[in-house]
């Protein structure tokens, strides 16, 4: 079985986004994968597989064109599979991306333009702004094309209507990303049902 650990590290990512609130429906909340720098190959979530009950021989591998290279009879990939093969053909330095229909950065984004930093952990782990990028028909190339145009300035995006898209070195640093941004969205959320939030301040810079 190719890529095996990735394969793993894929199915706990799912069960870790699952048990945080990121992923709302187990078997249709978003999709996840990984990519081996040294073979280039992607280790990809399947399309319409619960994540609780997803095994390791459930995940799929392609190339970075697409083209599966092994996936057991009746699994095929993520529909979002365009989007995660472009940013890995675009963005060289990330190894990890996760999309999640993550319920408050969704509900964010159906009145905000972008998510502001309430709180320090959205700007050490993303940005000071996470940008609402408008709604794009899901599984197009469409939609691959505006989400990796706005990854290249920033690792987190919310698609109005949609979701979460975030981007990693590797896969953990990408969770660790998906988990804070969704935090700081709740936090706006709660914040903005007691008055308007006092941002962080814009002297407090990201280290290094």
């Amino acid at each position: 079985m190719k890529l095996e650990q990735h394969r793993k590290a894929v199915i706990n990512v799912c069960l870790d986004l699952c048990n945080s609130g990121l992923m709302c429906t187990l078997g249709a909340g978003g999709n996840v994968s990984v990519r081996d720098p040294e073979t280039g190959l992607i280790a990809l979530t399947p399309s319409q597989v619960r994540y609780d009950t997803m095994a390791t021989s459930d995940i799929v591998v392609t190339d970075s064109s697409g083209e599966v290279i092994e996936a057991l009879p009746g699994r095929v990939p993520t529909s979002e599979l365009a989007t995660h093969t472009m940013i890995y053909r675009n963005l060289n330095d990330t190894n990890g991306v996760i999309h999640a229909h993550a319920p408050f950065c969704t509900s964010v984004a159906a009145v905000e333009d972008h998510l502001p930093a309430l709180n320090y952990e959205l700007l050490y782990f993303a940005a000071r702004e996470v940008p609402v990028v408008p709604f794009v028909m899901p599984g197009t190339t469409e939609m691959a094309a505006v989400v990796t145009k706005a990854l290249e300035r920033v690792p987190a995006i919310i698609i109005r209507s949609h979701g979460l898209f975030v981007i990693g070195k590797d896969l953990h640093t990408a969770l660790v990303r998906a988990v804070a941004v969704e935090d700081a969205a709740k936090l706006y959320y709660y914040a903005r049902t007691l008055g308007e939030p006092h941002l962080l301040p814009l002297e407090v810079k990201k280290p290094g």
